[in-house]
């Protein structure tokens, strides 16, 4: 499998997407009830989302951490985050729940947010270099 040594700048597009996710967890999580009341999305959806993202927020600061990545890891985060923001938009458009204006606006900035970094993950991993193929090399 393909591996890179993550660019200075893939480093700090997973670093802040694990922080935007982060909060955007703990928000969930901490204020499940204020965020369901304010945007009419169900509570369930708002804790349920949350705790994924906190899983994923801390596998962000891992992988950021990481000499080595394999790209396959790399455009998964990259097709996910592009998921997210269809799957946010698209619960919405097919009627699935009837958010209020501002729940409108909680999924459009989930939605915006997600690609924005896709984008700059994908960019990001075309400016890694490529690892040495021995399983032994390390970064330099």
């Amino acid at each position: 499998m393909r591996t890179v040594h993550p660019s200075p700048l893939l480093k700090l597009a997973l670093r802040f997407d694990g922080a935007a996710t982060g909060a955007m967890a703990a928000l969930q999580l901490l204020l499940a009830a204020t965020v369901a009341s304010l945007t009419e999305l169900p509570r369930a959806l708002i804790v349920e989302s949350g705790l994924f993202m906190a899983v994923y927020a801390a596998a962000l600061f891992l992988i950021a951490r990481s000499p080595r990545v394999w790209s396959a890891l790399v455009l998964f985060i990259v097709i996910g985050n592009l998921g997210w923001a269809i799957a946010s938009i698209g619960l919405w458009v097919t009627g699935a729940v009837a958010p209020s204006g501002a729940g409108i606006a909680f999924l459009g900035l989930h939605a915006a947010s997600t690609l924005l970094f896709a984008a700059w993950q994908g960019v990001s991993l075309r400016g890694s270099r490529e690892a040495d193929a021995s399983p032994l090399a390390t970064a330099h």
